[in-house]
């Protein structure tokens, strides 16, 4: 998947500074749980490709994760028209996913993000 940091929606987060959005250069996001996050993209696209479901498509999601690295709310913002795909990529960040929490010049800072998750992954 790619990671976008510039088209999240800052209208549905009007009690929010918009500086918390904008990641600066040195805020870094990095997954704390790499392997359970390829064991999930490889059982979801072994039972796609086992019910004949399996197809090609793009979900963005935007993901809220707060300074302690924990995502505190996901959503799909882009659909790929696709009930299945958009849930299996909305499950990833919301139940599978663990990140460590991003950094700004040392300090921990809570930060949106929106992943773009391109099947088949």
């Amino acid at each position: 998947f790619r990671l976008e940091t510039s088209t999240l929606n800052l209208s549905r987060m009007a009690g929010i500074t918009p500086e918390l959005f904008m990641p600066g250069t040195s805020a870094w996001l990095l997954i704390r749980n790499p392997a359970d996050v390829e064991e999930y993209m490889k059982i979801v696209g072994y039972e796609q490709y086992m019910q004949g479901t399996a197809a090609q498509g793009l979900v963005n999601v935007a993901v809220w994760i707060d300074d302690r690295g924990s995502v505190e709310w996901s959503e799909v913002t882009k659909s790929s028209e696709r009930l299945d795909m958009d849930e299996a990529a909305l499950a990833l960040f919301s139940d599978i996913a663990s990140f460590r929490p991003a950094r700004d010049q040392g300090v921990r800072v809570s930060m949106s993000v929106i992943f773009s998750v391109e099947f088949p992954w």
